[in-house]
């Protein structure tokens, strides 16, 4: 990573930053399942339980390059104050994969009672085969914030895109590309009617495109449909206010937001394996809280907590099926979309070099994507800190997170769930010099 500040005469300020990595993965796992036959209630699993050790490899090479330059002044024009920012960036994505790399040998069982039984298979994979992805995309944009009077200020801003990607399968032949160009457009406005108090209303639009997250490539029944396929669109509404309390020591805010995604991919149903229609339609509104800041010389406090009460599928045209299983449907709430979720985090000097500190996070119950009969109970963990300070140059600090080594799901999928992360204590020394 290199970076680059340049300061102009007229105060001006242009930043430059470059990165650049290569990252390797090699993974070859287990996937552990319910051997046949498989338990249907609680209280049929016990330690004599068996359980299947399927196999899911993966291996790659992706090297990224990330350019960013950013332009700042604050200037008079027309009579009026602009606070303009400006910039351009480009990134470059060059990866090589097999997302499907097995392990030849036969896996043996093991049970619940015994999960590390000291089992062992040989690696037996041969020369590795890869798909190439290629992606990049160019980005522009410019913002002004213009002072109408000395409390109303006015924002508007307008960016481009232009991404680009294509993938190439394991013999080297290019199987599906796509170049998109686009802009996000956002305006809103500020009142400010004294130091510590301001609100604000703002509008924006933003996209996602088909292979943004490698959705269409060189295997697969959806190549075809997935490449073909416009990007999807959204625009997001919110107002809010932000207020500093208890002599400035805090800042607290609140906001309410309805996102809507207008252009949501469907399989068209006619002739399902070449193309997606943009006819989709789903919405969610809600509010965010949020509080940080200095409650007293010894006690600081961080929360922010989301709610979304409403959030729906408007348009689709996947259809129910006769169990009431599988994806969401037209008039369901969109999976991962929990009606609660938030953290907060607390801590103390109680004694001049030794400050202890705690903190929950929580998230609602809700739904897999693909699977809406199934829901994932929602969790509270708890994290707790204790730091002793020797001097201004040196600390010790110790971590304890999920403190109750709390058993939850955390990433879902339609067919498994990972759980959380489990207990995990951390000592660290830090000291400057």
């Amino acid at each position: 990573t290199l970076g680059h500040i340049h300061r102009f005469d007229d105060g001006g300020e242009l930043k430059t930053r470059l990165r650049h990595g290569k990252y390797e993965r090699d993974l070859l796992a287990s996937t552990i399942g319910f051997a046949n036959p498989r338990p249907t209630v609680l209280s049929d699993i016990t330690s004599a339980t068996e359980l299947t050790r399927g196999s899911k490899g993966r291996i790659g090479e992706s090297t990224m390059t990330q350019i960013q330059s950013d332009y700042t002044n604050a200037l008079t024009l027309g009579g009026k104050k602009h606070e303009i920012i400006a910039g351009v960036d480009y990134y470059h994505d060059d990866a090589d994969r097999n997302a499907n790399v097995a392990n030849t040998g036969t896996r043996p069982n093991t049970s619940v009672g015994t999960p590390n039984n000291g089992d062992w298979v040989p690696d037996n994979r041969g020369p590795i085969a890869f798909n190439s992805f290629k992606a990049e995309n160019l980005g522009m944009y410019v913002q002004d914030t213009m002072s109408i009077t000395d409390t109303v200020k006015i924002v508007g801003g307008l960016r481009y895109d232009h991404f680009k990607a294509a993938y190439s399968n394991t013999t080297g032949a290019l199987t599906n590309s796509r170049s998109d160009g686009l802009w996000s457009p956002r305006v809103g406005v500020i009142f400010q009617p004294d130091d510590v108090s301001s609100y604000y209303a703002s509008y924006g639009s933003s996209y996602n495109t088909s292979g943004d997250t490698y959705q269409f490539g060189s295997l697969g029944n959806n190549t075809e449909r997935s490449a073909n396929t416009d990007p999807e669109k959204s625009r997001n509404f919110e107002v809010g206010g932000k207020w500093e309390v208890l002599d400035r020591r805090v800042l607290a805010g609140v906001a309410a937001f309805y996102s809507e995604k207008y252009n949501e991919r469907n399989t068209d149903p006619d002739v399902a394996a070449q193309q997606e229609l943009l006819s989709g339609k789903r919405h969610a509104a809600g509010m965010e809280f949020n509080l940080a800041g200095r409650i007293s010389p010894k006690w600081e406090i961080f929360w922010n907590h989301t709610w979304i009460p409403k959030a729906k599928i408007d348009k689709s045209n996947v259809a129910l099926n006769a169990a009431g299983t599988g994806a969401q449907v037209q008039g369901d709430r969109p999976a991962l979309t929990p009606k609660h979720s938030g953290s907060v985090w607390t801590t103390y000097a109680i004694l001049p070099k030794l400050r202890i500190g705690g903190g929950l996070t929580y998230r609602g119950a809700q739904n897999p994507e693909g699977a809406r009969h199934v829901q994932a109970s929602g969790f509270t963990t708890i994290d707790a800190m204790a730091e002793y300070t020797f001097d201004e140059k040196t600390s010790v600090k110790l971590n304890v997170t999920n403190l109750t080594d709390k058993l939850y799901a955390d990433a879902l999928y339609r067919g498994f769930y990972a759980p959380g992360a489990a207990r995990s204590v951390q000592v660290s020394l830090k000291h400057r010099f």
